[in-house]
């Protein structure tokens, strides 16, 4: 008798606590913007090619020319993104269709995008625009100040004949945050395809296919959060099938910031506005913090069993 008890009180408490989970989701695990059509001119791509797009500012030609140097000993073709420099539009920040200046105050507290970092955020939108206009099924975003470590290539071979198993495919996140890596993969040399169950930021060098490209651009306009927070909520992200993007990353990491700080978000880094940095602006963000931790962890254990069960693709040569 005392055990049916027991066993009442249990499952009535994972009851609520399913619930609760399933609530914070639903109500609040969903911020980004409506996906709207967009149009975007493309032509016939070759199957498992590869592109690298290169994220700088006109006037960092010192960078330009390290990371072109560094890329050269990669057999992909280079492609340099004319990076947008905020400083040269002060008005993004006031223009409704490209920045949703309340949701971005509520989501992070209060604070206020800079225009360097509204400025990364287009140029990385930019750089996707490219890529689907292009003729590679996949693309390499990178921005002037990272640099690649010498397994990055048997990296990407992997990848390639994985290529069912991620959409997106991080090599580099901020050094002091793990985001709890969970391998999905293992490769052969000590490299992990892993699934984040915590946040991490920065989007410094990651893969991704023409499908996630599509969704990630659907979605980007008016920016409501910066993109290395943007890029990283795959479970907001879905075709009309229903098919959810799969978000992983390179563990250990293969890519690095060596170049110093980011010219393109120096140009105005993220502000914190003291005049609507209020109380309810601050409790609005906490809730969004949980919403999006609780989210992330779910949906990604999700993948994680999804892509656990995935076959490999035969093997692919890199082009």
């Amino acid at each position: 008798m005392l055990n049916k008890k027991i066993l009442k009180i249990v499952l009535v408490f994972l009851c609520i606590f399913f619930a609760i989970v399933f609530g914070i989701i639903y109500f609040g695990g969903f911020v980004l913007p409506s996906a709207k059509t967009v149009f975007v001119r493309t032509i016939p791509f070759k199957r498992s090619s590869v592109g690298m797009y290169v994220i700088n500012l006109d006037h960092s030609t010192a960078r330009w020319n390290h990371i072109k140097k560094h890329l050269s000993g990669f057999p992909f073709p280079v492609h340099r993104i004319s990076g947008v420099y905020g400083k040269s539009y002060p008005g993004l920040r006031d223009t409704p269709g490209i920045v949703d200046l309340e949701k971005y105050r509520k989501c992070l507290k209060g604070k206020e995008p800079g225009l360097g970092e509204i400025g990364c955020y287009l140029s990385h939108r930019k750089a996707i625009i490219a890529f689907l206009r292009s003729k590679f099924e996949f693309a390499i975003i990178v921005e002037d100040d990272v640099s690649f470590k010498p397994f990055f290539l048997k990296v990407m071979r992997k990848l390639l004949a994985c290529k069912k198993k991620w959409d997106i495919c991080t090599f580099e996140l901020h050094p002091l945050q793990s985001g709890w890596p969970i391998s999905a993969q293992n490769f052969s040399f000590g490299v992990n395809l892993s699934v984040y169950l915590k946040e991490s930021w920065r989007a410094g060098a990651y893969l991704i296919n023409r499908w996630a490209a599509r969704r990630l651009l659907e979605r980007s306009l008016p920016m409501c959060l910066p993109w290395d927070m943007y890029y990283m909520r795959f479970w907001e992200f879905k075709d009309f099938l229903g098919k959810r993007m799969k978000f992983m990353g390179i563990e250990p990491r293969c890519a690095f910031q060596t170049f110093g700080d980011s010219d393109i978000e120096q140009a105005g880094p993220r502000q914190i506005s003291t005049h609507y940095a209020k109380e309810k602006y601050r409790w609005y963000g906490r809730f969004f913090d949980l919403c999006s931790h609780v989210s992330r962890f779910v949906h990604g254990l999700l993948i994680w069993c999804s892509v656990r069960w995935e076959r490999n693709d035969e093997k692919t040569s890199i082009s």
